[in-house]
């Protein structure tokens, strides 16, 4: 039987998992929406990446209680943030089918190509995306990607009339005035490395 102390430890971690996977994500129970700028900035790596491994493995809360993960393995395809090597490993809480798993936080299929918008990893190697599904773009072929929530509002409370997004060109602007839908991959990862260069300003 599990101590009462195990057991307390069991929620402090779950409640760290959420916790360091929402923070400044959520207000109260509702995720706050993040648009491509604020992904972009809060991202400590963002590549894109094919899932070439699904691992579910334990992560040890004590000597007698462990918590299941799921440890997915992409190899990188290309590097936009961060410094890492030429795969990324990201563990999140719940199983590799994403039973047990937060509510809101994405899963990843092996073999399919995903642009990731990612935390660094917590004391336990738990990552998460920002603004979770929001920050998770699956790659429905060569040439569009879509998040969860169907791209909307990616682009919300960006106003390109602004001079700060003079630095956008046509086709990247009218991506941009999308509300929502599938985004092309070419003209999305430069409006993310243009976001960047305005960061570092």
């Amino acid at each position: 039987m599990k101590s009462k102390f195990t057991s307390f430890l069991t929620v402090i971690l779950l409640s760290s998992v959420v916790f360091y996977a929402k923070t400044n994500d959520t207000n109260a129970t509702t995720l706050l929406h993040r648009n491509a700028e604020e992904l972009t900035k809060l991202a400590d790596k963002i590549f894109i990446g094919i899932c070439t491994l699904v691992e579910e493995r334990k992560i040890n809360v004590s000597n007698e209680n462990h918590t299941t993960c799921t440890e997915y393995t992409f190899k990188i395809l290309k590097k936009i943030k961060g410094t890492y090597g030429p795969t990324v490993k990201l563990r999140q809480i719940g199983k590799a089918n994403g039973i047990g798993s937060i509510i809101g936080m994405p899963y990843y299929e092996k073999g399919r190509k995903y642009i990731l918008f990612l935390r660094n990893e917590s004391r336990y190697g738990l990552a998460s995306p920002i603004g979770m599904e929001q920050g998770a773009f699956q790659m429905i072929n060569s040439e569009e990607a879509v998040n969860n929530f169907g791209n909307k509002g990616l682009f919300h409370r960006m106003d390109l009339q602004s001079q700060r997004y003079k630095i956008f060109d046509e086709n990247e602007k009218e991506l941009m005035v999308r509300k929502k839908g599938a985004v092309n991959v070419n003209l999305f990862i430069g409006i993310i490395e243009k976001m960047l260069s305005l960061n570092d300003k």
